[in-house]
């Protein structure tokens, strides 16, 4: 097989490895992975920090196709609608105060004319939904209950038979979800409008077994996002929006068990800016922490969604590159140090000269360097003390220490 092709593969088990281990460590469901599972690996860069919210709501999808086949998307509408004919609305505001009170979205309702038919049709945006991505390779809208529920909705609403068609799909790779409606001719008894338009092929019982499942996938998603919501105060330095130190130290024992199973190399860099302690005396503390949110956002926008940014302490960042080698790493380096460089981080109207700082950065490798976290944090920070000796704003290996330290010895 070609060199390439290889490589590739095992980067895609790999991030189906890091799937499985957050949400094993979140407590979220497992299974075994399947095809689907590969294609949306092949899909994304890394995990991010809702992987285990969106792995969650794959499996459910996944599930429940699995269970009710291709009359899944029916019986999902059959159930929403029945859920949205229950509700306590009477005009077009009222739904969407209820579908933000669901937890289910944040609704736009506007009014279209239909160019085929000429006939005003409901168009309604669902934004920043409860979930919004992770099922791309599903190719087709997924919200079949939240249809429903708009339909049986807008037909307490209009007294009318309202077909909800879901024309764009966020968690199918869409910018928001879109549904558009159909109306028919107005009841010709409103007394029995609410029955006649649940008529299903369904029993009752199948249907309160449905809107149960959704009220309790609904509750569970939400349960999620709460958790993961508290769970990132507890990982996260408040300051710069990066992983903290006791995150980095559970990250690179994770790290090093997985580099000796699949038998790869990684790199460990720590940054530290150069007279930071300067201008902090001179501008103060505030034009600091500035500064120090900067230069983070600079170091996010210039590595991978699989790196792991970690603010060490004080003005010190280390960065974990899983899979790379000294000269991918140099090219990382180098490039976030230029735009360190050459950024003016002052105020226009405060500062009348340009406000700039540099920052210097020590790499160990594993294995080469070393094979424990805290003896390739140790080599790493030598290698920054040996950059700041060298002239500081540059990049020093720890192998190059080594080096050094063997030719003064003789």
């Amino acid at each position: 097989m070609d060199k390439s092709v290889t490589d590739k593969f095992a980067a895609i088990v790999e991030n189906l490895e890091r799937l499985t281990d957050i949400n094993r460590r979140q407590d979220m469901p497992a299974r075994d992975v399947t095809p689907e599972d590969i294609a949306l690996s092949c899909r994304q860069s890394g995990c991010s920090e809702w992987v285990s919210l969106e792995y969650f709501r794959m499996s459910h999808v996944l599930a429940w196709r699995e269970m009710f086949g291709a009359d899944a998307p029916r019986m999902a509408y059959s159930a929403g609608k029945k859920v949205g004919a229950k509700l306590d609305v009477s005009c077009v505001q009222d739904l969407i105060d209820a579908i933000a009170r669901m937890g289910i979205a944040r609704a736009e309702v506007s009014t279209m004319s239909d160019g085929e038919t000429g006939r005003e049709k409901i168009v309604i945006l669902f934004n920043k939904p409860v979930v919004s991505s992770g099922m791309a390779f599903i190719g087709e809208p997924v919200c079949h209950f939240e249809g429903g529920l708009l339909a049986g909705a807008l037909e307490k609403i209009y007294r009318r038979t309202v077909t909800v068609t879901e024309t764009s799909c966020a968690a199918a790779g869409g910018k928001v979800c879109r549904f558009e409606t159909d109306f028919s001719d107005r009841y010709a008894n409103a007394e029995t409008a609410d029955e006649s338009a649940l008529c299903t092929d369904y029993s009752e019982e199948n249907i309160q077994l449905f809107t149960t499942l959704a009220a309790h996938a609904l509750t569970t998603l939400q349960n999620a996002k709460r958790y993961e919501r508290a769970k990132k105060m507890t990982i996260m330095d408040p300051l710069t929006k990066t992983y903290n130190c006791s995150y980095f130290h559970a990250r690179i024992k994770e790290e090093i068990q997985r580099s000796e199973r699949l038998n790869k190399s990684f790199c460990l860099v720590m940054v530290d800016l150069d007279g930071f302690k300067g201008l902090n005396d001179r501008f103060g503390h505030p034009t600091g922490d500035r500064v120090l949110k900067e230069v983070a956002r600079i170091i996010k926008e210039n590595i991978r969604g699989i790196d792991i940014l970690c603010r060490y302490g004080g003005d010190e960042f280390l960065i974990v590159f899983p899979q790379t080698d000294r000269m991918e790493t140099i090219k990382v380096v180098e490039r976030m140090r230029g735009e360190i460089e050459h950024r003016d981080f002052g105020l226009p109207g405060k500062h009348t000269v340009p406000l700039r700082i540099t920052a210097s950065f020590g790499c160990a490798i594993y294995p080469l360097d070393g094979c424990y976290p805290e003896q390739l944090v140790e080599l790493a920070d030598k290698a920054l003390y040996d950059s700041k000796r060298a002239g500081r704003n540059q990049l020093k290996f720890s192998s190059e220490c080594k080096v050094c330290e063997q030719a003064a010895s003789y």
